[in-house]
């Protein structure tokens, strides 16, 4: 068995689907990776570990995810790209970590979703 997080991008001219997939026994190595970077987020620029993250809030600038303003007012552009980076590097120490995404010519996500469900491990 695997879990899977999938995410959504697009509009009306296509979407695409990405999925984080990893095997049931893979779960607690992901989810060291991933807190380690959490906590080391939390500790450099001050993102709580329970703050959800999204690329287009934390690289592009449209959130403000640290716990306080000071905290916001320094988190650079530079510093938010070093964050998503760094919790990349801590997703891509978990071995078996895979990633699927696919991608339609279509605003209907069911169309797309059947495709990624198709495509999966």
């Amino acid at each position: 068995m695997y879990f899977c997080y999938v995410d959504d991008s697009g509009a009306d001219q296509g979407r695409t689907l990405t999925g984080l997939l990893v095997p049931e026994e893979g779960w607690s190595d992901l989810l060291h990776h991933w807190l380690e970077g959490r906590r080391k987020l939390e500790r450099e620029w001050g993102v709580p570990k329970n703050a959800e993250l999204h690329a287009v809030h934390l690289v592009k600038g449209r959130g403000r995810p640290c716990a306080t303003e000071e905290q916001n007012r320094h988190f650079t552009r530079a510093a938010r790209i070093a964050a998503h980076d760094l919790m990349i590097r801590h997703l891509a120490l978990c071995e078996s970590v895979r990633v699927l995404t696919v991608a339609g010519a279509t605003a209907r996500i069911a169309t797309v979703y059947r495709s990624f469900v198709l495509h999966g491990p």
